[in-house]
């Protein structure tokens, strides 16, 4: 039978054809991502782009002064001309002066004991055939970089390439000198993302002229009366126990928190809702994934905590809200803490899903309890009544009907600015002894 191409190939001819196209297409491909890779551009910001001065913050430990400041992921894509982020890379910029006559070494292990040094991180972006490039990179992020050393009566500022968080974040800063040892403690986050606790002016809650101040002796009696638990957006219902109490100034309790890896809330938006569910469908984690509303004080919670485990189905979280009194000038928040073991189905939860409970409500009570101690962030720890007791075998429960018992105490922390060893640590228990009234402060 007569082939019907035109053009007939002899067998030899039609098998190399293939061939040497395919090796035409190779070559091809090579030559162009050679020409790609030497024209590879690197286009870092000038020196005076300086776009995290607007939420640096300050602190003076004897001769030091540290400043530091967390970029975003757009600052840090300006900044260096590379995707940081997807190699989980935050970048957090340090202004050190020195007033002494005495050198001082900046620890950045202490920072974070996973830091990138400018060589691995610019290593991670090399591009094939492109060495200009590259030691361009290299060069760029070398001089970005924090000096370790901190000369007599100077000032050195630059970048410490650390882990990157999507939510809270505890800077650690330490300084060694001779026969001297400085360290700072600041508390951040992302700030390109959006937290629960942003959309509440706390300022405006309460009228200034009407929030009294009780002593520390008198605040008792307004902790055993708050109510027993919160409720849903009507105020009705009985759900989780108020349980925690935690007196301080707002910065040291931002730091506590975070200085045991509580990581803030994210604002449930139409952005982040498909990640929400796929989190729930694909069993992963979200450190920061939304926390449901319950109500204190006719309001949602002013802010919310977590620790998630590896999977969103399982986390310690709490929620806290500003109480209408202080003690002895310092801020109290109010809150209910539990832990989720685990996802139920309810028609009694928006979506017909919900978190389980760990019944043993006070078991996470006392395990913050735990750690706050451990950390030397607070000064004394005591615990009130108020909650009303439930046992194993009558449990209550709370507004998606799962069942909890505890013991009817409230866990109080009375933070501290300043470490606390744990000898020196005060325990106290004002549910063994009668409630003196509370009076409104001067």
């Amino acid at each position: 039978m007569q082939s019907q191409h035109f053009i007939r190939l002899s067998p030899r001819a039609a098998s190399q054809e293939p061939v040497a196209g395919r090796l035409s297409i190779l070559v091809v491909c090579w030559l162009a991502l050679v020409l790609a890779s030497g024209c590879a551009s690197f286009k870092p910001a000038p020196a005076d782009y300086q776009p995290q001065l607007e939420r640096t913050q300050i602190q003076t430990n004897g001769p030091i002064v540290a400043s530091v400041a967390v970029l975003s992921r757009r600052e840090a894509s300006r900044m260096f001309d590379l995707p940081l982020h997807k190699k989980h890379i935050q970048p957090v910029w340090l202004r050190l002066e020195n007033n002494y006559t005495n050198a001082y070494y900046f620890l950045p292990a202490s920072l974070d004991p996973n830091y990138f040094s400018p060589a691995e991180v610019a290593y991670m972006f090399r591009k094939t055939w492109a060495s200009k490039r590259n030691r361009r990179v290299g060069d760029f992020m070398e001089g970005k970089s924090l000096p370790l050393l901190l000369p007599p009566h100077s000032t050195n500022d630059g970048f410490v390439f650390t882990t990157l968080d999507r939510g809270a974040k505890h800077l650690r800063v330490e300084l060694l000198g001779e026969m001297d040892f400085r360290r700072f403690e600041f508390f951040t986050y992302a700030p390109e993302r959006r937290f629960d606790f942003q959309r509440v002016d706390f300022q405006s809650l309460y009228p200034t002229n009407s929030i009294p101040d009780y002593t520390r002796s008198e605040v008792r009696s307004a902790l055993e009366s708050l109510p027993a638990a919160v409720s849903d957006r009507r105020g009705r219902g009985s759900g989780d126990p108020v349980n925690l109490v935690v007196v301080g100034d707002p910065g040291d309790i931002g730091l506590a928190f975070a200085r045991q890896g509580w990581d803030l809330t994210e604002v449930l938006t139409f952005g982040n809702v498909f990640r929400l569910i796929g989190s729930f469908v694909f069993n992963r984690t979200w450190e920061n994934s939304p926390i449901s509303s319950l109500y204190l004080f006719g309001r949602r919670q002013d802010m919310a905590l977590q620790k998630a485990r590896a999977t969103i189905h399982e986390r310690n979280h709490l929620r806290l809200w500003l109480a209408p009194f202080t003690c002895e000038g310092q801020v109290v928040l109010v809150g209910q803490i539990s832990r989720d073991i685990g996802l139920r189905f309810t028609f009694k939860a928006p979506g017909w899903v919900t978190h389980k409970i760990d019944p043993d409500v006070d078991e996470a009570r006392d395990y913050l309890a735990q750690e706050m101690v451990t950390s030397g962030s607070v000064g004394t720890v005591t615990l009130v009544g108020g909650v009303g007791q439930a046992s194993r075998e009558t449990p209550q429960r709370n507004l998606t009907g799962d069942p909890f018992f505890t013991d009817g105490k409230r866990l109080v922390l009375f933070l501290s600015g300043e470490t606390v060893p744990v000898s020196q640590i005060h325990l106290e228990d004002w549910t063994a002894a009668p409630p003196r009234p509370a009076t409104r402060g001067e």
